[in-house]
């Protein structure tokens, strides 16, 4: 009797099967989309079971934020002391890097992996720490919310009016993640438990109602995280079939994403997430190109205005982008000549905003790239309320 399509795939391995291979550490992210919907007590659980199957499992820093029912979970598994630092007056926590590395358990629980680390630390993001245990080998469980996720940070502060300032790249969910688990609860069940003051004490309760625990707020969080999820789980289950295919990346080529970098920061960063988003969905390579000028070069930036371009060209390197630099006379003719000699199938562009009068002597780049792009796609990205007009150089 023929086996089955589904008969012939082989069964997902579990994470405990994962920590017992050799080599670079495996990583798994319970991920949520709101403090209070479980992720650090999940985790906790899956700990306990992975030790009564005999893994060497410690806590290397978990944040109960008070709450009694995480509090119990943490009892009976082998905590790492935290490293403790003043700063400002104030006692701050933080994984003791050096005393895990001398332990070097085969799984360590690490909280909260946005976490911006206290002075004196191996690095200075948590999640830098994450990527360091990786590395020498040891497996590790973590939390995360999905507003902390770089490239999204751009819709969900329009979405809920509020902008996060740590922020965890995109990598760690569609690379290095072995697993990711969905927190999931549902938004009338989260709302009850902060009433009941089993997230925050109750004088912070009325304040958390106002703000960030709102109906409305809280149900486009949760579907931005199961979308994340489901992508996720999308990207690796192409990616086994294929395996299983015999289809190497060579036969299989993909049209790039490019991003038409802006001269102005703050639209750049956002151009950039959005490509990042893009060629997430489209499990594809992306590129972002900044085209430099006569009137638009190093020698006629500002110290402040390099700064910026750097930074944002290490946030799409962060984010998983090939970084280029490229001279032209003219920007929209430059963007699309690399678009064609590198399999580009989709630009992401800017649309500026201009004083009416200087349409009457220029020309627009975004226009001159839709007119000209021919079978290359090309998504214009608006931007809300500019506070200054930006005229080209």
């Amino acid at each position: 009797m023929r086996e089955t399509e589904k008969e012939k795939r082989p069964r997902p391995e579990s994470f405990l099967d994962l920590i017992r291979q050799q080599g670079r550490g495996n990583l798994k992210v319970f991920l949520g989309f709101a403090p209070g919907v479980g992720k650090t007590y999940r985790m906790l659980q899956e700990a306990h079971a992975l030790k009564k199957k005999g893994v060497d499992v410690v806590v290397g820093i978990v944040d109960s934020h008070g709450r009694v029912e995480t509090e119990v979970l943490v009892e009976g598994l082998e905590q790492i002391p935290p490293r403790r630092v003043q700063y400002k007056g104030i006692e701050l926590l933080d994984v003791d890097m050096d005393a895990i590395l001398i332990r070097m358990p085969e799984l360590a629980l690490v909280d909260e992996l946005p976490h911006t680390n206290a002075p004196g630390g191996h690095n200075k993001k948590r999640w830098q720490d994450v990527e360091e245990l990786l590395a020498m080998g040891i497996n590790v469980m973590t939390t995360m919310n999905v507003q902390h996720i770089e490239s999204l940070t751009d819709d969900i502060a329009r979405t809920t009016k509020v902008r996060v300032t740590e922020t965890v790249p995109d990598r760690f969910l569609s690379t290095l993640a072995d697993e990711i688990v969905d927190v999931d609860l549902p938004v009338d069940e989260l709302l009850d438990r902060l009433q009941e003051g089993k997230i925050y004490p109750h004088e912070r309760i009325a304040t958390a109602f106002r703000n960030f625990f709102q109906f409305r707020k809280l149900t486009a969080l949760r579907e931005f995280s199961l979308r994340e999820v489901a992508k996720s789980v999308g990207a690796r289950a192409a990616k086994r079939d294929a395996t299983l295919l015999g289809k190497s990346a060579e036969e299989t080529p993909k049209e790039r994403v490019l991003v038409a970098m802006s001269p102005d920061a703050h639209q750049a960063s956002i151009l950039i997430r959005k490509g990042a988003r893009l060629a997430g969905e489209l499990n594809t390579d992306w590129d972002v190109v900044y085209v430099e000028t006569p009137k638009d070069n190093e020698r006629t930036r500002t110290i402040r205005e390099t700064q910026l371009l750097n930074d944002n060209m290490d946030l799409a390197r962060s984010l998983g982008a090939k970084t280029a630099r490229i001279k032209g006379l003219d920007v929209a003719h430059a963007i699309l000549e690399y678009a064609h000699e590198n399999r580009v199938g989709k630009i992401v562009v800017g649309k500026m905003w201009y004083p009416w009068y200087t349409f009457l002597y220029r020309r627009d780049i975004m226009n001159h790239i839709l007119k000209d792009s021919g079978a290359i796609d090309v998504y214009v990205v608006t931007f809300e309320n500019p506070k200054r007009p930006y005229l080209q150089k």
